[in-house]
């Protein structure tokens, strides 16, 4: 069975975000600072947020602090199929993982500190006019910056060194 269709894709780009969070959370996002069975927001987890988001005070700040952090000190392990399990504990430790590891992490360390964060599972669209989806499932995370609403995040194309 073959598939075809059309797709149009554009660039997800929020300029001029909003530093200050004396807006209100809008009551759908409220459940995504809930520590979850994977996506723990205490012990380790929470040592780890508070030490990478120091001196930081706003939403923006401290998921932007966290990004660096996943960037700078994860790797991406090919050995791992599909996109990983998101069990946090391990990846933190380990600092190694796919997509759905680091997304994981990413949303376990934003929650811990105050920041809305969750995982969006979905197909990342192969460049040019073609190409094999079959191996293109994708995850990557949104934080909540109030006042700017859900801010994208793809922090899984770590080095690789």
């Amino acid at each position: 069975m073959t598939f075809s269709f059309n797709v149009k894709r554009s660039e997800i780009n929020k300029k001029n975000l909003l530093r200050k969070s004396y807006f209100p959370i809008p009551p759908e996002a409220k459940k995504f600072l809930s520590p979850s069975k994977l996506v723990l927001t205490s012990g380790d987890v929470k040592k780890v947020a508070k030490r990478v988001t120091r001196g930081k005070r706003s939403i923006l700040f401290k998921a932007e602090a966290i990004y660096d952090y996943i960037v700078e000190n994860y790797q991406r392990d090919e050995t791992i199929k599909g996109c990983g399990t998101g069990a946090v504990c391990k990846i933190l430790k380990s600092k190694k993982g796919k997509c759905a590891d680091i997304h994981s992490v990413f949303a376990a360390l934003a929650r811990s500190i105050g920041a809305h964060a969750k995982e969006i599972f979905g197909i990342r669209i192969p460049k040019g006019k073609s190409g094999d989806m079959t191996k293109a499932f994708h995850c990557r995370a949104e934080f909540y910056l109030p006042g700017s609403g859900w801010i994208p995040v793809d922090a899984s194309d770590v080095s690789n060194t």
